[in-house]
């Protein structure tokens, strides 16, 4: 009976409480919902909450030019291929891809963005099975974001190469590329231009961001190369006018992603490099105060900085993902700003973790950096060899200077002093340049009067925080 008595007056306690306390207890339901919300997707799947929503890390590549296996073999075509690439892998890059992706799963980026080139000359067949690497990415809710370059969509050197023959290779069109990348950047996009393949997303509480299809190419497949330079649509300049208009009311700034460079690199190669309405470009980015332009296409890596009708606008261009030593930027963005630091992917530990066996996997960096060093090399020989030189040894070091130069430069690894120059025009292989090839002499000039003092980091201050 006394326990019977006891338990009826806890009852009337526990209502009398709960009718006191009816709206704290709302409150409390209401914030356990929202953190199960934050917790848990629609889907069931766990969100990754290890990221502080006060900072977002951009991974950014370019210029991978990924070919698929099954579009090559060992026979003499392919071979020939290879001379011809520039010092690009093209047998390991699906490796090197899946080493990318491991090193992604571990870190956590927030995106990862690759500026164009996707592929080595715009194949379907390429792009089907870059989309495979990347999307063990996108399933662990890493965003991909991709933009086309100028090898990518309606390219006539699509091929399939087998033994000593090429065979024609199905090309990607605009509409492939939309659908195939339908789940890196274009379904979902914030806002998208119908007449290219450029889109916009709302990025962080300071910055939006701006990926944008720079590139010229037929509606219709190609016979032809694909055209080197680019520019932009009347009407994709006027959507983009809008939308930075938009950005700017919001006390935003944009952060471009684009192809094509703003800026000359360098002096002795620019021409086609470059975006055709620079002037008008520049203008347009100076206007709504972009706080920073990321590119590629060249295929070295360098920072420059310009004053832009009173706006200074810098540009960063990534070296190619798919030369030494398979770099990539990695962009902090918080409420300081956005902190640019060039890393670049270490295949050798891939290869180790993962058991690989092939002795260019497991010193693969070595292996990239002889490959880029000797294309170099042969670019001098090639030319110097012209000229009819008449000692083989100041031929050996004007060749050997070119490799090293070229390798310096396009790894953004040439920053020197006064001192340093001096002793390398002062050497043999510079004297034979000067005396025999004007045009290799304008080049490794331009390099060695590189005034950007770094190339491998930048910091810019939110412009808030400069108020």
């Amino acid at each position: 009976m006394l326990d019977n008595r006891n338990e009826r007056i806890e009852d009337r306690k526990m209502k009398k409480f709960m009718s006191r306390n009816k709206g704290i207890l709302l409150i409390v339901a209401g914030i356990m919902l929202l953190v199960s919300a934050v917790v848990f997707t629609q889907s069931g799947k766990e969100e990754d909450t290890r990221q502080s929503p006060k900072e977002t890390k951009l991974w950014v590549l370019t210029d991978n030019h990924f070919i698929a296996p099954e579009l090559y073999d060992d026979g003499s075509e392919f071979a020939f291929i290879e001379t011809t690439a520039a010092g690009k892998d093209l047998r390991y890059q699906q490796q090197s891809l899946e080493a990318l992706v491991a090193n992604a799963l571990k870190e956590r980026p927030n995106e990862v963005i690759l500026t164009g080139d996707l592929t080595l000359n715009g194949e379907y067949v390429s792009a089907e099975k870059l989309v495979e690497l990347l999307n063990p990415l996108v399933e662990k809710n890493i965003k991909v974001r991709v933009i086309p370059g100028n090898h990518d969509i309606h390219d006539g050197w699509a091929r399939k190469y087998e033994n000593d023959e090429q065979i024609k290779a199905k090309q990607i069109s605009p509409e492939d590329f939309r659908e195939l990348f339908k789940d890196m950047g274009y379904e979902g996009a914030d806002s998208y231009d119908k007449e290219s393949l450029s889109y916009k997303e709302s990025g962080t509480t300071a910055y939006d961001f701006y990926f944008l299809d720079s590139n010229k190419y037929t509606l219709e497949a190609s016979k032809s190369a694909p055209a080197t330079g680019g520019r932009f649509r009347d009407e994709t300049l006027q959507w983009l006018e809008d939308e930075f208009k938009k950005t700017a009311v919001n006390d935003k700034q944009p952060i471009v992603f684009m192809h094509h460079n703003l800026y000359p690199h360098n002096e002795a190669v620019s021409r086609g490099f470059v975006i055709d309405d620079a002037e008008e470009v520049r203008a347009l980015y100076a206007k709504y105060h972009v706080a920073v332009v990321f590119s590629g296409h060249i295929h070295a890596q360098d920072i420059l900085e310009k004053t832009i009708d009173g706006v200074n606008i810098p540009e960063v261009v990534n070296g190619a993902y798919s030369i030494t030593p398979h770099g990539f930027g990695e962009v902090v963005v918080n409420e300081k700003g956005i902190e640019y630091s060039r890393k670049s992917v270490n295949v050798d530990t891939w290869a180790a973790e993962t058991n690989q066996t092939d002795s260019k996997l497991l010193k693969h960096q070595a292996y990239l950096k002889e490959l880029f060093v000797n294309d170099g090399k042969a670019l001098g020989y090639r030319s110097l060899l012209e000229k009819k030189i008449p000692n083989e040894d100041d031929l050996d070091a004007a060749a050997q200077l070119v490799g090293q130069v070229n390798e310096e430069f396009f790894t953004g690894e040439d920053t020197r002093t006064p001192e340093e120059v001096e002793k390398i025009k002062a050497g043999k292989g510079y004297q034979t340049l000067e005396a025999y090839d004007s045009f290799l002499k304008k080049y490794i000039d331009s390099v060695l009067t590189d005034n950007n003092l770094e190339d491998t980091h930048l910091f810019i201050p939110n412009k808030k925080q400069t108020k």
